[in-house]
Order: C-alpha cells, then sequence, then structure tokens
C-alpha cells in the first residue's frame, strides 16, 4: 500500500538547504524529459510537477530527495539504485 508524503518548502540535505518548488509551471519541461520531478543539484532545487496525482508526486519528492542525498554523501548511485531506493521507501 502507498502512502502520501506532505511536501515542505524546504529540506535539508547535509549541510545543504534544498528548496521544494511545486506547481504547473514546471509540468511541460518535466514532462517533455519523461519525469515526475527534477533535483537541480547545484541550485540546491528540487522541482516537481504537481498535475500528477498525490501517490505520485510523493512518490516523486522521496525519488528527488535521494538525488540530493547521493550527490551530497554518495556521488555514484546510478538511477536505477536511486529508483530502487524510492521505491522502497515510498511501499513500506
Amino acid at each position: 500500500m502507498k502512502y502520501e508524503v506532505k511536501i515542505p518548502k524546504k529540506v535539508k540535505v547535509g549541510g545543504f538547504n534544498y528548496k521544494i518548488e511545486c506547481g504547473k509551471e514546471f509540468s511541460s519541461d518535466l514532462q517533455a524529459d519523461g519525469a515526475w520531478g527534477k533535483c537541480i543539484n547545484d541550485l540546491r532545487l528540487i522541482r516537481l510537477d504537481d498535475s500528477i496525482d498525490s501517490s505520485q508526486l510523493s512518490e516523486a519528492f522521496i525519488h528527488e530527495i535521494l538525488h540530493a542525498v547521493e550527490s551530497v554523501y554518495v556521488a555514484g548511485a546510478d538511477e536505477h539504485c536511486i529508483s530502487a531506493l524510492g521505491n522502497g521507501l515510498h511501499h513500506p
């Protein structure tokens, strides 16, 4: 069973504050990339497409947080690893 995560306006990963931007204004760019979200580490920014359903939005948020964690701590996890961890966390 999936659950929904409350999405904050910012999140701290390591010593870095990541701003969370969630809105329809990002939808077309993200959808063109086939994505529900994007982590822009250089800007410490996570963008999410809120035109998707709330369960997908929660899953995208967890996935993008993991990209931020990977950037700060791991530097080497591939997309498959990030997706597997995200699915494991989102589907308890």
